[in-house]
């Protein structure tokens, strides 16, 4: 017998007993399973999205880590602060003295100016944010690999994303260690992993490149969606110390650098006259880092096009490297 959910109907029985008596019943039933509600989550600049989709007439009751919120036509937005949040949402929906509760758990990176880290052992991933950036990024394990939610400003700036390889060579994502990374020299690809992005059309090859300690491939990524290891052909990348891109640039410039050591890094602009336009100096916690300049000097004016000179002293090393800006 098949009753629609969330209706009522009337069961007929209807059976001869063994003195060949006819007896029948009559039963109202009121089937009320109440289907889960779907939660959607969509990440901002500064926050969170909230979608919450329920059965008609369900009642619908949200909250965050125990404190109500208030949907407006089932979204609610949430501003958190910069950092790295792990946040509950529970979301309870009732019909009539009949009620379900589903919770879902996420874990949040809202990062600022000056860049962030976004580690999650379970899966050997790390996301950073360029210094000079900034935005909301979400991040999670899944069976084909890790997924990546990206904020409007870091699709369009870039992320940089480093997996771990596994200890039985697949595409599963392991727990990996953390550290400080180094550069590999090219190597033939037997063993060798590449980065790929699980597209609409199917899975992309990403550039990317091998580092170690721990061993694993860095790329920088502009979309969101679904990122795993897989077997490459050819040569694998070596990560230079110092990279750029795009190179020549308008508009502004990722600066990459793969210091050995953690410490202070500090990164200084020279016009073509040689005179410094824009310095920084900060800590970097080692492994890949990266930072955007948009151009303009240390008033905020932008400076002119010509050919750029980037300087970058690491923990015993210092590198050198050209930037053409055009107008």
């Amino acid at each position: 017998v098949q009753i629609q959910p969330l209706t009522t109907s009337t069961l007929w029985i209807r059976a001869t007993d063994p003195d060949g008596q006819v007896q029948s019943i009559v039963i109202p039933l009121a089937i009320r399973p109440i289907p889960d509600p779907t939660i959607h989550v969509e990440v901002s600049d500064s926050g969170l999205d909230l979608f919450v989709e329920a059965a008609d007439p369900a009642r619908v009751s949200v909250t965050v880590d125990a404190l109500p919120v208030v949907l407006i036509d089932g979204h609610v937005q949430l501003r958190l602060e910069q950092g790295i949040h792990h946040s509950l949402v529970a979301v309870s929906v009732s019909i009539e003295d009949v009620q379900k509760v589903v919770q879902q758990s996420i874990v949040s990176l809202i990062g600022g100016s000056d860049g962030g880290r976004f580690d999650l052992p379970d899966a050997g991933a790390r996301v950073e944010i360029p210094v000079g950036s900034g935005g909301g990024l979400l991040m999670q394990r899944v069976e084909e690999g890790v997924e990546l939610l990206l904020s409007p400003r870091l699709a369009a700036d870039g992320v940089g994303l480093f997996l771990t390889h596994t200890a039985e060579g697949s595409n599963r994502i392991a727990a990996g260690r953390t550290g400080r990374s180094e550069v590999v020299p090219g190597a033939r690809s037997s063993g060798v992993s590449g980065l790929e992005w699980l597209s609409p059309d199917g899975w992309v090859t990403v550039p990317s490149w091998q580092v170690s300690n721990p061993p694993g491939v860095y790329g920088t990524v502009f979309d969101s969606g679904v990122y795993r290891l897989a077997e490459t052909q050819g040569e694998a990348s070596a990560l230079t110390p110092v990279h750029a891109f795009p190179n020549p640039f308008n508009a502004q410039v990722t600066l990459q650098f793969a210091p050995t050591l953690p410490g202070l890094v500090e990164l200084i602009v020279y016009d073509p006259l040689g005179q410094p336009v824009r310095q920084w100096r900060f800590d970097h916690r080692g492994g890949v880092g990266s930072l955007i300049w948009d151009g303009s000097d240390r008033g905020g004016r932008p400076v002119a096009s010509g050919m750029y000179l980037l300087q970058v002293k690491t923990p015993g090393v210092t590198h050198m490297h050209k930037l053409l800006l055009l107008r």
